[in-house]
């Protein structure tokens, strides 16, 4: 509470990742799963992550980067590979 979307984004990298992350808006995507009765709104960012990756072992417990388009063909927790899916279409022409 009390921060924006842009702030969040940097504090969760940040908490996360251990990663310095320089934020741009892309869009946003619904996510609507009507057996569960549960509408979300999916705020995309894209941007530059510098340092070295750490990732916080109290939530984390395995992780592994893989390359952006095997990720769009993965299963991922609440159709993720949709987010990517969208940057993978518009990446190159964000500047």
């Amino acid at each position: 509470f009390g921060e924006t979307a842009q702030q969040g984004i940097i504090r969760e990298v940040k908490e996360e990742a251990s990663l310095e992350f320089n934020p741009k808006f892309l869009g946003y995507r619904d996510e609507i799963y009507p057996k569960i009765d549960w509408h979300g709104e999916v705020l995309l960012f894209y941007g530059e992550a510098i340092g070295s990756e750490k990732v916080d072992g109290k939530e984390i417990l395995d992780f592994k980067w893989v390359p952006l388009q095997e990720a769009a063909k993965m299963k991922l927790a609440f159709e993720h590979e949709k987010s990517i899916q969208i940057y993978l279409k518009l990446k190159n022409s964000l500047h």
